[in-house]
């Protein structure tokens, strides 16, 4: 899910559907995410997000790598944590194609 006409502003962080952090892009950072198997880290850099380390056994959302457009998401399912990009719609002028008189 996509939001159109939109620019990246910050990510949102969820754990076990409860939202625990919401965090702008422009701001380098790094937090500590307690899920119930233990800590992940998310890393906030060049107005992107990702999971540098996470205490699941396949590491999938680790390896997502960074997202930076509204609507991604990085989904770590055993530890319960979810990340999701959102943004501020920006005002978008209709477009002319042809006038008459």
């Amino acid at each position: 899910m996509r939001q159109e006409g939109s620019q990246a502003k910050w990510c949102i962080v969820s754990v076990d559907g409860k939202d625990v952090y919401k965090l702008l892009l422009a701001n380098k950072s790094q937090v500590k995410i307690i899920g119930p198997l233990g800590e992940a880290i998310v890393k906030i850099q060049d107005n992107g997000v990702r999971v540098k380390d996470s205490p699941c056994p396949l590491k999938i959302c680790m390896h997502q790598g960074v997202i930076n457009k509204p609507g991604q998401t990085i989904v770590c399912v055993p530890n319960r944590i979810m990340i999701r990009i959102m943004g501020e719609k920006k005002e978008v002028l209709p477009q002319v194609d042809a006038m008459t008189e």
